[in-house]
């Protein structure tokens, strides 16, 4: 019975005293520098709902750290002029141009290419993972097959494929790597 009761009488006590410390608290956020420290706040938990940092720093291609943001944002120009300038095609096969139709894609080629797809990773345009795209075993081959020969047909490739954000990501030893997401 003690024990109830001073559970109870603790229990008074700390609402007591939180309605206090609260209306400290209004009183406090009732003035100027009051309504200074929402914005603050707002503003900080705002900034902490962000999965992405600012980043204040970068290495060039040379491995000179950037620091300046001028110089950072001329980085991500070199990013832009790297991934949309047209680069030499490699060869495959015997080093010969394919002259005649190009065969279609069969679903051999397509359960082939989802299976050396890994788990985990960045989705694409279309929002589905690869998991996704797994566990729907020969239906998923199925669509699959059927959005890569109408690709194939019109041969045009998907607008909204060619878009990417890349953002650098921090590696411990000092570097970054760079990670492409996709855009919708």
């Amino acid at each position: 019975m003690a024990y109830k009761e001073a559970n109870k009488l603790a229990k008074k006590t700390v609402a007591i005293a939180k309605d206090r410390a609260y209306d400290q608290l209004y009183k406090e956020l009732d003035t100027r520098e009051g309504q200074g420290k929402i914005f603050k706040l707002a503003h900080m938990r705002n900034k902490n709902t962000k999965d992405i940092t600012h980043i204040r720093q970068i290495k060039d291609k040379d491995g000179n750290i950037l620091r300046n943001e001028r110089d950072i944002m001329r980085w991500e120009e070199y990013f832009e002029a790297l991934l949309n300038e047209e680069n030499g095609r490699f060869l495959r096969g015997d080093g010969h141009t394919n002259c005649g139709p190009v065969t279609e894609i069969t679903k051999a080629e397509v359960r082939v290419a989802l299976g050396k797809m890994k788990n985990s990773k960045a989705v694409g345009p279309d929002g589905i993972p690869a998991e996704a795209w797994k566990a729907l075993d020969e239906e998923g081959i199925d669509i699959l097959w059927q959005l890569m020969k109408k690709i194939m047909e019109s041969e045009t490739v998907p607008e909204n494929w060619r878009e990417s954000i890349l953002i650098p990501i921090f590696k411990e030893k000092g570097t970054y790597s760079v990670m492409k997401i996709t855009e919708e």
